[in-house]
This record gives C-alpha cells, structure tokens and sequence, in this order.
C-alpha cells in the first residue's frame, strides 16, 4: 500500500498505475476475485462498435488492434494497452469501433466487476486517471503535431509506431506488416498520393527503405536528427 504522500506523487502514478500493473491487479485473486478470460481475437474481428454500449473491457496480451471513428484510425492498441476504459461506465456508449489488425490474444474482463474491483481497492481510483491522463497526453500530441511540417509529421509518427510497437535497435526500426502505409496515411489524414510521394522523399533521404511490403526506418540516428 502507497503512502499518503505518494499517492500525490507524479512519478510514483506513473511507474505504480501502469496498464500492465492494472492487468496484474484485475488478475490477482488475493483481491477481490474477479471473473477473465484469454481469448483470441481473428484478423478482422470487431471487438465493439462506436455508439454501441460494451460490458467488457480487454487488456491485450499480443498483437495489435486499430480504433475507428467514422471510419478514419483514430488509435492502436498493443502489448499490455487497455481496450475500453475511457467508456467503462455500464451504460457509456463506446466513442470507436475497435477491430484486430492481426491475431490478437487479449484477456477479457467484465466492465461492471472491473470497477467494483477499482471502487474496493484504495488506489483504484489512479488507474482510471492515469488511462485518462495518458488518453489526454496523445491528444495534445496529436494536436501539436497538426502544426508540423507534413513531411516532419508523417516521420514522427512513424518513429513513434515503430518504437511503440515494432521492433528497435541502435541504428534501425521495424514497423510491423500492419502498419502498411494506406492505414498510416488514414491515421494521419493523408491522401494516398501525398503519401507516396513523402515515403519516397524520406527513402532519398537515406531514412526509408524502400519496400513495398514493411516500413523500415534504416537509419533511426538520421531520423531523429531530421525531426
């Protein structure tokens, strides 16, 4: 149990209120056990759809998940994100309709037990700030990033995707095969031609292999600079 004075702690909500601290939380049956289940999620599948209301809330174990509004990408999902938590209230209408990528496997909670397991717990109240504080924060992101150049833009986001969910080391980054470059233009509200044409600026710019299957970000320390 957190004292007093670090539950007012910046740094301490952050490291202690963590969505894989809360998955560990939902999971541990020495607290208020609560029912789950892991489950497979097809390429395709819907978990939920916008303005629809959902009782469940999942916490993905693999895999990545892309959330819609009007049909424009709004967000993804991976490794340990929660799917659900901005409209955990029973009778809240979902903001997105949230779709697998690719195979997922997620653990699957029931929204009404997840909030009385919060409600029981002390601290569990900083989970469901911290999953607003970070919704908040990538909002005023994305905002920001309205203000960059185009082409800084699209390399930014790319770099983030790809150190969020790909695969990274010291001179290179791998964005998974999801991430092909129709559903980054749609994200970052890009027609396909100007999409084309910036990706094959950056790979004249050494930063982009050119690929017509995977991004690849061939020289991470150029990229950065570049932003």
């Amino acid at each position: 149990m957190l004292s007093y004075i670090e539950l007012y702690d910046k740094d301490v909500i952050d490291k202690t209120f963590s969505s894989n601290k809360l998955l560990d939380l939902l999971l541990d049956d020495d607290i208020y056990v609560i029912d789950s289940k892991k489950i497979t999620l097809e390429k395709g599948e819907v978990i939920f759809n916008e303005n629809d209301v959902h009782d469940y809330i999942y916490v993905i174990a693999s895999g990545i998940c892309g959330a819609w509004k009007n049909g424009h990408v709004t967000n993804f999902y991976g490794h340990q994100e929660v799917i659900g938590m901005d409209d955990i209230l029973s009778n809240e209408r979902s903001f997105v309709t949230v779709s697998a990528l690719m195979e997922v496997e997620a653990w699957k909670f029931s929204k009404e037990q997840v909030m009385a397991k919060l409600m029981f717990t002390q601290e569990g109240v900083f989970f469901l700030y911290n999953n607003m504080k970070v919704a908040n924060m990538d909002l005023l992101h994305k905002d920001a990033m309205h203000l960059e150049d185009t082409k800084e833009r699209l390399l930014a986001s790319l770099i983030k995707l790809g150190k969020r969910y790909g695969e990274v080391s010291s001179y290179e980054i791998k964005l998974p095969k999801v991430f092909t470059k129709k559903i980054i233009a749609n994200h970052l509200n890009l027609n396909p031609g100007t999409m084309s044409i910036l990706c094959k600026q950056l790979e004249v710019d050494g930063i982009l292999e050119k690929s017509l299957r995977q991004i690849l970000i061939i020289n991470r320390k150029k990229g950065e600079l570049y932003r």
